[in-house]
């Protein structure tokens, strides 16, 4: 089947089940316009990766780009976990979700790694799986495992309204991702590939989390009000709690 055709039944499979109505509430159109920075960070980032790809498949040769797909599609297994964390995390955010997410990624890590360990993958993909790619895959679950942090301050920083804030950050990051992933791709080595996504991925949590912490502090310190001496009539400045 062609991709137009998958394609075509996929975006008719959304429109079906939108709640357009709700849609359209969430977005806040006719709010302050915080929508179009998310949608805009959505498109800017979504848009990258398939090039992304296109040249970490190329650079790779044949042999590394299946063996790149294999571990990249196992260690896929622990994205709708981290998916369900995200949702959850964006919405409000609570210790019990993170350490119940948390430990359900990194079983299902272990599980993935164990399989590779085992045999089981070689017998799955045959020929396409090698010994050598367990350390890839290995490095490829705790890249996955990251992204659970860094959704932490990104979902605070959401859920504050810092629409603009985190579409600037997240650009930041995708250029981060393409230039250490690409420069790995061509030393031809899955493991350094994964290596490089980790790296990119620690540097985006320790950016997310310093730019949040400013955040949070700005939001406790003291702000200056001006207002009028009854006495003297002169302008002064006093502090106020935000």
């Amino acid at each position: 089947m062609s991709f137009p055709v998958l394609a075509a039944a996929a975006a008719a499979g959304i429109a079906l089940r939108t709640d357009w109505k709700a849609s359209v509430t969430v977005l806040d159109l006719r709010g302050d316009g915080r929508w179009r920075w998310i949608v805009g960070e959505t498109f800017a980032t979504g848009m990258l990766q398939p090039v992304v790809n296109g040249i970490l498949l190329a650079a790779l040769g044949p042999a590394g780009s299946v063996g790149y797909r294999i571990v990249a599609t196992v260690s896929g297994g622990l994205e709708p976990i981290i998916s369900f964390a995200r949702t959850r995390l964006l919405v409000r955010h609570t210790a019990l979700d993170l350490v119940i997410s948390g430990a359900a990624a990194l079983t299902a890590a272990g599980v993935a790694v164990a399989l590779g360990a085992s045999g089981v993958l070689g017998a799955l993909f045959g020929a396409g799986w090698t010994t050598t790619l367990l350390l890839a895959l290995a490095t490829a679950c705790f890249w996955r495992l990251s992204t659970l942090a860094t959704t932490v301050p990104f979902a605070a920083m959401r859920r504050s309204g810092r629409a603009r804030t985190v579409f600037w950050l997240r650009l930041t990051s995708t250029a981060v991702y393409f230039l250490l992933g690409v420069s790995a791709a061509f030393l031809r080595s899955v493991e350094w590939v994964f290596l490089a996504y980790a790296a990119a991925e620690v540097t985006t949590f320790v950016l997310y989390a310093s730019v949040n912490r400013r955040i949070s502090i700005a939001a406790t310190r003291p702000s200056a009000a001006m207002v009028r001496d009854t006495q003297t009539g002169r302008i002064r400045a006093i502090a106020t709690q935000e």
